[in-house]
């Protein structure tokens, strides 16, 4: 069984005596990992992860996950089914990104206050369109702005938008993969965030500084967009298509003749 997070496949793989493979990327998702990784056949997590792993079930893997399904050897964004699903030709676009945090890793945090994202949009529509995926309610106002097009084709019309700004890293690192401009301003930093500022790829922001959020955003729209796509050519031909590794991970797990081995054992990075 194969799973990414792996709560679900973990214990049922131990109880059924069948390996469980889990690919994962949060390490702030401590009760999930707590409850998994005991359990869990083998965890693959991006190099950049900085959690307790499971000691000797553990491989690491150099970029991010998003790279399993954005690599641009499976995936290019195309301007008519983004145009098809909201994208303005004539004008610059903008993603923007809020969450319900109803996750179980954001259990007691809250996200962006209504008057902050009325601020971001109301910058923003100045200069361009702006495409709003919420996973809440929005008010009045903003109900407009709400990206109505389809699910499965959202990537395309973030491919082609001039900035993503909001409080999802795995959206904001899809964008960043993409070679769009992404600013996260968030609760937690993963380790796979982290690498990706340092690539230059994403503009991060802690949520207790927002008020700087339109500061940085326009920090981010002075910069050439072609920059954002040569850093992220630079990042991508370093890194691997991670849905071979999913390919390879099935394969070693079926040719291995011993069973699992399970246990308690952790490291830290």
């Amino acid at each position: 069984m194969i799973g990414f997070g792996g709560i679900a496949i973990a214990h049922a793989g131990r109880l059924l005596g069948v390996p469980s493979i889990s690919f994962y990327d949060s390490e702030n998702a401590s009760l999930q990992t707590r409850l998994t990784w005991p359990f869990i056949h083998q965890l693959y997590v991006p190099d950049a992860y900085e959690g307790t792993t499971p000691r000797g079930r553990t491989t690491r893997l150099p970029g991010t996950k998003e790279l399993s399904y954005l690599h641009p050897t499976a995936f290019t964004p195309d301007r008519s089914i983004a145009i098809r699903n909201g994208l303005d030709p004539e004008a610059d676009n903008f993603f923007l990104r809020i969450v319900d945090w109803r996750a179980n890793h954001d259990i007691g945090k809250t996200g962006w206050s209504g008057e902050l994202l009325s601020a971001v949009v109301a910058y923003l529509e100045q200069r361009g369109r702006v495409h709003i995926s919420s996973e809440v309610g929005l008010p009045d106002h903003l109900a407009s702005k709400r990206y109505s097009g389809s699910i499965a084709e959202v990537h395309h019309l973030m491919g082609h938008c001039r900035l993503m700004v909001g409080e999802s890293a795995t959206m904001a690192s899809e964008t960043a993969v993409l070679g769009v401009p992404a600013i996260y301003c968030g609760r937690d930093f993963p380790g796979y965030v982290r690498e990706l500022e340092t690539a230059g790829l994403v503009h991060t922001l802690p949520a207790g500084r927002s008020k700087d959020l339109l500061a940085l955003i326009e920090r981010s729209l002075s910069a050439p967009p072609a920059e954002a796509k040569a850093a992220r050519d630079r990042y991508v031909a370093a890194k691997p298509d991670w849905s071979h590794a999913v390919i390879e991970a099935i394969d070693r797990s079926t040719a291995r003749r011993s069973p699992p081995y399970y246990g308690s054992s952790l490291e830290s990075r």
